[in-house]
């Protein structure tokens, strides 16, 4: 089923969605009980098994994406529900989930500047970073333990900040690697080698935010 005609408004609730879980997450008289942690179990593996037997597609956007960004979803609902309560870990779940979609491509947003210079669908893709202020002001991250011989220039960087600057050079290593292979026609890996760049990227947000503490 293509619903080219609804790619627009696909759209809008791709980005919106930051917002409306941004909002959940700041609005605290709303609780949701913890008998209710299955909640987004069932509404994720509906929306899974719907695209796929009714093979929706929004042209590029296939059943395929929408899938693995359910399983995503879900993959970090359940690591954060043993740290958080129901609701913080399903806001942050969507969040980190959208950040992420910039994040593990981010080699490849600088790369497009570099021979494209700024682009409408460029500054299109900073929008997923726009929920990343709020929850760095509203989250207390654990300090980087102090070394016993500070390094000059690692002392200043936080723990955080080793994470995500080492995600980066995951996510480079591995898109090069794909380059790589494709420069050498060897063919077929694309696909492996970007799901592993989302995840390790995944999983170090996920982390992060794991050991954090909402103010």
């Amino acid at each position: 089923m293509i619903l080219s005609e609804y790619v627009v408004p696909f759209l809008y609730v791709v980005y919106a969605q930051q917002f409306f879980f941004l909002g959940l997450l700041r609005f605290e008289n709303f609780v949701i009980s913890r008998r209710y942690w299955y909640m987004l179990y069932a509404v994720g593996f509906s929306f899974i098994l719907a695209v796929n037997v009714l093979q929706i597609r929004f042209i590029r956007i296939d059943a395929y994406y929408l899938s693995l960004y359910a399983f995503l979803v879900l993959g970090v609902y359940t690591v954060l529900l043993y740290r958080h309560d129901v609701k913080t870990s399903i806001c942050l779940a969507f969040l980190l989930t959208f950040i992420n979609s910039y994040y593990w491509e981010f080699p490849l947003h600088v790369s497009a500047i570099l021979y494209h210079g700024l682009t409408f669908n460029g500054f299109l893709q900073t929008l997923h970073l726009l929920s990343v202020p709020y929850l760095y002001v509203n989250f207390n991250f654990k300090p980087r333990p102090e070394p016993k011989r500070k390094i000059p220039f690692l002392s200043v960087l936080t723990r955080v900040n080793l994470w995500i600057v080492g995600g980066l050079l995951a996510s480079s290593y591995l898109i090069l690697l794909d380059q790589k292979l494709i420069e050498y026609e060897i063919f077929g890996y694309t696909r492996l080698i970007h799901i592993i760049a989302r995840l390790v990227c995944l999983a170090i947000l996920t982390k992060i935010f794991f050991e954090a503490e909402a103010k």
